[in-house]
C-alpha cells in the first residue's frame, strides 16, 4: 500500500512528512484492504492570522474513496484536525460495508457529520463507475460532498444524486 505525502505550492518539511506517514500509517490500520492514501499539504496566507495550512487526506479503498479536510495554525494541528474527521469517516464506512452485508436498509445506518461550509477551489476529473443510487449516496456521505456524479447501473446513464435542505437526497437523471 502506498502513502504519497506532497507539497501545494510548497515544500514539505522532513519533519511533517515524516509524521503524515506515521498519523496515516495507524488509520490505515483501521481498514482492511487500501490501494492508495495522499496527503496534500498546503499553505495560504490569511488576513487575520497570517498563514493558514491545510491537509487533505484521500483514501482510495477499492470502490470508494474516504476524503478529509482540515485546516489549522501549523501542519500537525491541521493534520490532526483531519485525521479525526477521516477516523470516523471510516467508522461509517465501515458501517456502511457491514449494514450492506447484513442488509440492513441504507436509512438505518447514521450518514450526518457535523456540517461545515465548504466551497469548490477546484476541478477534479475521475472515472465513472457504474453504482446504484444508493451505492452514490453512500460514496457522497464518504467524500463529505452535498452531491454525487456517477453512471447509474440501472439506467447506464450518467446522474447526479444530491442532499436537500430537509435531510433527504434526490436524484437527477437525464431524460
Amino acid at each position: 500500500m502506498e502513502i504519497i505525502v506532497r507539497g501545494r505550492n510548497m515544500e514539505v518539511p522532513e519533519e511533517a512528512f515524516e509524521y503524515a506517514r506515521r498519523k496515516i500509517e495507524r488509520v490505515l490500520r483501521r481498514l482492511e484492504k487500501v490501494n492508495k492514501a495522499e496527503v496534500e499539504i498546503g499553505r495560504e496566507a490569511t488576513r487575520s492570522s497570517g498563514t493558514r495550512y491545510i491537509v487533505q487526506v484521500t483514501l482510495d479503498v477499492g470502490d470508494s474513496l474516504i476524503r478529509s479536510e482540515k485546516s489549522g495554525a501549523n501542519i500537525p494541528a491541521a493534520l490532526d484536525s483531519a485525521v479525526d474527521v477521516l477516523k470516523r469517516q471510516i467508522d461509517r464506512y465501515k458501517g456502511k460495508c457491514l449494514a450492506r452485508r447484513k442488509e440492513v436498509p441504507a436509512e438505518e445506518v447514521e450518514l450526518s457529520l457535523p456540517e461545515e461550509e465548504r466551497k469548490i477551489v477546484r476541478v477534479k476529473r475521475f472515472p465513472l463507475k457504474p453504482m446504484s443510487p444508493d451505492e452514490a449516496v453512500i460514496q457522497m456521505e464518504l467524500l463529505d460532498h452535498d452531491f454525487f456524479f456517477f453512471l447509474n447501473a440501472d439506467t447506464g446513464k450518467p446522474s447526479v444524486v444530491y442532499r436537500r435542505r430537509d435531510g433527504n437526497y434526490g436524484l437527477i437523471e437525464p431524460e
